[in-house]
């Protein structure tokens, strides 16, 4: 880890030391849209769900509806 950010960091600036608010807020959205891309996946796996179940029961309603006529 120190090897990959630290080493080749410049931080001749920042003679205070002081906190580096983009490195937390590049750590944080690869968690969020981690978070988000499961959350995503699943509502559409339940929507293809849905559509499935459409897709086959309009063909029974109609079928019914013919029947009734």
């Amino acid at each position: 880890m120190y090897l990959e950010f630290w080493e080749t960091r410049d931080e001749t600036h920042n003679f205070e030391q002081n906190y580096d608010n983009e490195i937390v807020k590049e750590e944080k959205r690869t968690e969020v849209v981690e978070e988000i891309r499961v959350e995503v996946d699943a509502l559409m796996r339940e929507e293809l769900k849905n559509l499935k179940t459409v897709r086959y029961i309009c063909p029974l309603l109609e079928l019914k509806l013919n029947f009734v006529l």
